[in-house]
């Protein structure tokens, strides 16, 4: 039997709703349509989604965009495509799955969002009636420096520059050393009010948590 046999005979199984189900299967049909689902090997199937990875990109208007398909389409058509032959293999016309032994891209899910200036607002104001006083200055910050919260927490008076608006970080993810500048005016009245209350010369930030 060849795949576009098995697919016909899978699709008239299958009852699902979504649309894109049936738009990834006609892009099968059209790469394996002729092939003997015996003979389908993991090298070929291998070799078909690097094609289709590093193909044209469309919008759905049919537009072409500037780019490889992203890591997360490979991977969710990879999936249906090792769906039919998981099905060949129930019904007895395959003896293994080559899909199985081709590796999924690595998908990263990760996405770089930064607040508006009226959502920086609302964020301020709450951190101003909230009753730990270190809140406020904290988050202004990090919002200023861009720094993590445990590079915070963990900073001393001797790490900050007033004069300079420069906190040195001995330590971080980035590097071993790293300087983050920010306002000096306002924080060193923030700092000295709210947080230097809490804090003795050579403490760090993370004590004024439990003062």
């Amino acid at each position: 039997m060849t795949f576009g046999d098995i697919l016909d005979e899978y699709l008239m199984k299958w009852s699902g709703e979504d649309p894109s189900h049936g738009i990834r299967l006609a892009h099968w049909r059209r790469e394996l349509c002729t092939y003997k689902i015996a003979n389908t090997s993991t090298a070929l199937i291998r070799q078909k989604l690097k094609k289709f990875q590093n193909g044209e990109c469309k919008r759905g208007n049919g537009k072409l965009l500037p780019k490889t398909r992203a890591p997360a389409t490979v991977v969710r058509y990879r999936n249906i495509l090792s769906g039919v032959f998981r099905y060949a293999i129930q019904e007895g016309y395959a003896l293994s799955n080559p899909v199985s032994k081709v590796p999924c891209p690595a998908v990263d899910n990760k996405r770089v969002r930064y607040l508006s200036d009226d959502e920086r607002d609302k964020l301020f104001e709450v951190c101003k009636i909230c009753a730990w006083p270190c809140l406020y200055p904290l988050i202004q910050l990090a919002t200023c420096t861009g720094m993590r919260k445990s590079e915070m927490l963990n900073l001393k008076w001797r790490d900050i520059d007033f004069e300079q608006g420069l906190a040195f970080l001995t330590t971080t993810k980035m590097a071993n050393h790293a300087s983050h500048r920010f306002q000096p005016r306002h924080y060193r009245r923030i700092y000295q009010r709210q947080v230097g209350a809490a804090l003795s010369k050579d403490q760090t930030a993370c004590a004024a948590v439990t003062a």
